[in-house]
């Protein structure tokens, strides 16, 4: 009544005189609104699908439970610069590309999970490319289960997060760090200060660390005379002289301008 097309699925069937009825056809007429709003979500579903492995830019992995047959997609593969034969077969594919410091951690641990597959396994870890690159990659597997709940198969996605992390990085860098002397900044010293206090605090709640402001006087002067590329030098000597002279554990970092925070939390060391 309001104009709305509405798909249909018409069918005729012709009637055998011989049922005695007046009529000689029958039309049945099906609302296919519904089939419609089914395809699209099921094609939508197969979009994110695909859209979930394109952008985990790095490809599956599987192997038959109990073993470790493991086999890793062309996909997977070429994402490192190999190809079909270039990397032994199995666990040893994985371990050949795994970083050094992360390879035996990663080998045991998933060793174990493939022997007895159950929960879910996920891992964080490093893998060199075969032009020696290296990849931050985030790996998580499933169990496939047959009729009896038995581990049938393990299904895992590797997703390369080495962009990922880089930013992460950036935006570390940018919050918490000093872009000239690359010591914490205020919002840095204060992290890292909470940080020692917690730290050093003991059961009474009380803390022993002196928390030292420095600032320079006169600094002015120095941008003045010298200019400011003696300025930024001198900017940079201070909190790297003060880190060098107070040892590793104190906070050292840039509070402002020619301002500068320190701690010191080791008075038997003075």
């Amino acid at each position: 009544p309001d104009g709305t097309m509405v798909p249909t699925y018409a069918r005729v069937l012709a009637l055998d005189p011989k049922h005695g009825l007046k009529a000689r056809f029958m039309a049945t007429v099906q609302d296919l609104r519904r089939i419609r709003e089914m395809e699209a979500e099921l094609a939508s579903e197969r979009l994110r699908t695909a859209l979930a492995a394109s952008t985990a830019a790095m490809g599956f992995w599987s192997a038959p439970a109990g073993t470790e047959d493991v086999s890793f997609t062309a996909t997977w593969l070429r994402h490192l610069g190999y190809e079909a034969g270039d990397l032994p077969k199995g666990l040893a594919a994985l371990e050949t590309c795994l970083h050094p410091e992360d390879r035996d951690g990663v080998i045991e641990a998933l060793r174990s999970f493939l022997a007895s597959p159950h929960g879910t396994y996920q891992a964080q870890y490093r893998l060199n490319d075969k032009d020696g690159s290296v990849h931050r990659v985030v790996s998580q597997a499933t169990v496939e289960r047959d009729a009896e709940a038995k581990p049938v198969s393990v299904h895992g996605i590797d997703v390369d997060v080495t962009e990922m992390y880089a930013l992460s990085e950036q935006v570390e860098a940018l919050t918490f760090f000093d872009p000239l002397t690359g010591f914490p900044n205020r919002v840095g010293v204060l992290r890292n200060l909470d940080h020692l206090l917690r730290k050093h605090r003991t059961k009474d709640g009380s803390v022993d660390v002196a928390v030292c402001i420095l600032g320079l006087d006169d600094f002015r002067t120095i941008n003045d005379v010298y200019g400011t590329a003696a300025g930024d030098a001198g900017l940079k000597e201070v909190p790297r002289r003060l880190a060098d002279h107070l040892g590793t554990g104190e906070v050292v970092g840039r509070l402002a301008d020619d301002r500068f925070a320190f701690t010191i939390s080791s008075f038997a060391s003075l």
